[in-house]
């Protein structure tokens, strides 16, 4: 069974977050540039040593680059994200195995999972 440990030295399991997550798909929007780098270069692995893929268009999974506009002004950017169930354990453990700020975000949304258990 796959593994993962967070910031806090806690280890879950790919069944537990799948579990937290129930079978929604978990949909963000990243607007800081380290977030949406992080989250591209996770994604962008494609199959990776572990032989798992956290991009599976046919479960679900969109990572849609964005515009914010007022007006027809565009005063920022945004990564849309939807990840299916299949997918979120695999993007967090990715994420936890990056650096500090990739570290972050993958608490930050593993937080956001874990809070209603």
């Amino acid at each position: 069974m796959c593994r993962f440990v967070d910031n806090n030295g806690v280890e879950h399991t790919y069944d537990a977050v799948r579990k937290a997550q129930g079978t929604d798909t978990y949909c963000m929007e990243l607007v800081g540039r380290i977030d949406i780098e992080a989250m591209m270069a996770a994604v962008n692995q494609g199959i990776d040593s572990h032989l798992e893929a956290c991009f599976v268009p046919d479960l679900g999974d969109v990572f849609e680059p964005k515009k914010r506009k007022v007006g027809s002004r565009c005063v920022g950017h945004v990564l849309a994200c939807k990840v299916s169930q299949e997918s979120m354990p695999v993007l967090l453990r990715r994420l936890f195995e990056g650096q500090e700020p990739d570290q972050h975000l993958a608490q930050d949304i593993l937080d956001n999972l874990m809070e209603d258990l």
